[in-house]
Formats: C-alpha cells, sequence, structure tokens
C-alpha cells in the first residue's frame, strides 16, 4: 500500500503501528497508528504522532552471513554453485547430512552482487504478503 501511495505521489501515509518500519521504505512520510483514536485526535489537530523514521540498512543491520570464502575444501560444489549463481542457474544439492549443503546454500549471497532497489522492494513485497518478514529488517536486500 505504501509503494502504490508513493507512485501516486502521496506525500504521507498511516498505517498500523507494526507496519510503519515496513512502509517507510516507500519513500514517503510514514505514521505508525496504535489506535484508531490517535488517528482521529492527530486529524484534529489535538497530538502530533511521531512520523516513523526512514529503513535504510546498515551493516549492523544485517545478519553476520557465512562468506564464501570461508568454505575449506568442497572445490567441486564451490566451482558449480559459482557458475550457477553467476549465470542464473538453478543448482539441486543431494549429499549425506553433515556432508556441507546447508553450509553452502547460506554462503551463496555473498557472492551474488547487491539488490538493486527495485529488486530489494520487489522480494519485500513478497516476503510481506507471505508473512515472513522480519521486523527488525523490514527491507529484503
Amino acid at each position: 500500500m505504501a509503494l502504490l501511495a508513493a507512485q501516486n505521489c502521496a506525500e504521507k501515509i498511516y498505517v498500523p503501528a507494526e507496519n510503519a518500519a515496513e512502509a517507510s521504505t516507500a519513500g514517503i512520510a510514514v505514521y505508525g497508528i496504535s489506535h484508531i483514536a490517535d488517528l482521529i485526535a492527530h486529524l484534529c489537530g489535538e497530538i502530533q504522532l511521531p512520523q516513523q523514521l526512514t529503513y535504510t540498512p546498515t551493516p549492523e543491520n544485517l545478519d553476520d552471513p557465512m562468506d564464501f570464502a570461508d568454505v575449506k575444501g568442497q572445490q567441486n560444489a564451490r566451482y558449480v554453485l559459482e557458475i550457477a549463481a553467476s549465470d542464473g542457474h538453478n543448482a539441486m544439492m543431494i549429499g549425506s547430512p553433515g556432508s556441507g549443503k546447508s553450509m553452502l546454500a547460506k554462503c551463496i549471497p555473498t557472492i551474488l552482487p547487491e539488490m538493486t532497489r527495485e529488486e530489494a522492494l520487489e522480494t519485500t513485497q513478497i516476503y510481506s504478503i507471505a508473512g515472513l518478514l522480519d521486523l527488525k529488517h523490514p527491507l529484503m536486500t
């Protein structure tokens, strides 16, 4: 809703307080509302609601990902994943428990280029609709 409001030249939007950080990524003024009485009082000029700060990801906002450079051994698996990541191919990893499949999968984002803002917003929309968006990181990067 916030992105649509921004695309239609809205200057501000009122959303539930739980969604204010996520909505702040749209680039317009966002006000989080805890109760409808607060919104009415704000619109009547009785109180001033604080504007939600725009969320911008910083290194301290991000989880500490494993790095592909930290993987020791697994040369064939690393080579295949590098090719898959560089050309946008799929890869299926099969192996016994403890062979490193999950570790390699967690390292893949570190060899991918950073998302553009449009890609990040599109991915965030999908996570939001699915209910998987982390409130601490309201923009998927």
